[in-house]
This record gives C-alpha cells, structure tokens and sequence, in this order.
C-alpha cells in the first residue's frame, strides 16, 4: 500500500483486495496467544513484524532508484557493497565472528539464491508496479512453509492450512490487478 502512494502506482480494486488478502492471510498464520503471553515467541513475532515493514522500505526505495535509471545488477551490486561494510563494522563492534560448520556449509548457497532472488526481483520490480511486486514476493512464505513442513518436520495445523490458501487466494487477486 505503501509503494501505491509513495511511487504514485496506480490504485484500484484488485490491488486493495489482494494486500487485503495478504493481511488477513499474515494475521491467520501469526499465534497471536503468544504476543498476550511474552517470551521468545513474542520477541519472534515482533522482531519479524520489524523486518518486515523494512523489507516493504528497501521495495519502495529498490522501485524508485529503478524508476530514476538504476539498472538491476549495479544496484544488488552497490547494495552488497554497502551491506558487506556494514556487516563488517557490526560484526567489528559486537565482536560476534565466530562461524561454525553450519555457517559454513550454508552460507554460500544462501548467498547464491540470493543473488538470483534479487536480480529477479529488481527485474520485476523495473517492469511492475512495487505495490504488486512486492505482496508477491513477501507470499513466498506459502513455499518456505510448505518446505518446512516436508524438509523440516514443522508441525502444520487446519490454521496454517487456512492461512496459507488465503495467500494463494491473495496473489491470484493481486495477478488481476
């Protein structure tokens, strides 16, 4: 909703609707019985609500730079650049360096998925409005949950099941925006 108004994209029916959707479906996934009571599960659900909402910024600034002639690639490349340092002087400051084997092992294909996630995004994001490109994106949770339950062992309840046919349901609408 955010890149509707803030990149001047196009409002209508579908649009609402889909991010609606998308809301409802979020809501339907989160244990909310977990907020009322505190702990890690709290501190869980409101360090994502955070990242979140941040993700939806890096969308509208990643869509705006496109819009002012940034190309994808020297974009993901300057922002790598950026967040290496920062990383660095994070991890130089909170003096916490020390990767294991799960580190490791993991973190070079993570980096190449995300390399490609990106490029594909940016690439999106130049030919589409944000305000649909990014509810896509974020929906990508269906998979990782669907993956969690199949490679992870997660547990998967009727609310779980529900929520994530809402998101299927959300990014159909969104498809007809």
């Amino acid at each position: 909703a955010g890149g509707m108004l803030l990149l001047n994209e196009p409002i209508n029916v579908p649009k609402i609707a889909g991010i609606l959707l998308a809301v409802v479906s979020v809501l339907s996934l989160l244990n909310l019985r977990a907020l009322r009571l505190g702990g890690p599960a709290r501190q869980s659900l409101i360090t994502v609500v955070a990242a979140s909402l941040l993700f939806g910024t890096v969308g509208v600034l990643a869509k705006q730079a496109l819009n002012e002639g940034s190309l994808a690639v020297p974009l993901i490349l300057t922002q790598t650049v950026s967040f290496t340092a920062a990383s660095v002087g994070y991890v130089l400051w909170t003096r916490r360096w020390r990767p294991n084997r799960a580190t490791l092992l993991y973190a070079p294909p993570i980096s190449a998925l995300q390399l490609v996630w990106s490029i594909l995004l940016f690439q999106a994001l130049a030919l589409g409005d944000a305000s649909i490109i990014y509810p896509v994106v974020q929906l990508s949770f269906v998979l990782t949950a669907v993956m969690g339950v199949v490679f992870l062992s997660e547990p998967i309840n009727r609310m779980k099941v529900a929520g994530l046919a809402l998101a299927v349901v959300a990014v159909a609408v969104l498809s007809l925006a």
